[in-house]
């Protein structure tokens, strides 16, 4: 089971009023149920569906799913997310623009040397 399956999970446990740990009270309930062309989704689980959801349901799902991997990756890459969330809007275009410039003159030296 992979991190959009569990996703997909929680989504219809927190739809029921349920904790995700209660996933086994969802047996037995009948869900609203919608045919996407490889097979029928649950409806609250469309979001996590390849290929379904609005374009904000998904740029959502994986930014979740990314933050999921990113949380069991090495801890230097876990402190620079921590560190990148800490940071303010204006602290993130100052970077953003930095790293651009940097990028520029990185290629640009390759392209010279």
């Amino acid at each position: 089971m992979d991190d959009r399956d569990l996703r997909k999970l929680e989504s219809l446990t927190n739809d029921h009023g349920f904790e995700f740990a209660q996933v086994g009270h969802l047996e037995g309930l009948s869900l609203p149920v919608r045919y996407t062309g490889h097979g029928w989704v649950p409806i609250s689980t469309l979001a996590y569906t390849d290929g379904e959801g609005s374009v904000t349901e998904t740029f959502r799902t994986e930014l979740e799913l990314l933050a999921r991997e990113l949380a069991r990756s090495p801890g230097y890459l876990r402190r620079f997310v921590a560190w990148t969330r800490s940071l303010s809007m204006k602290q993130t275009v100052i970077a953003v623009i930095i790293v651009k410039k940097i990028i520029v003159i990185a290629l640009v030296a390759g392209m010279v040397l």
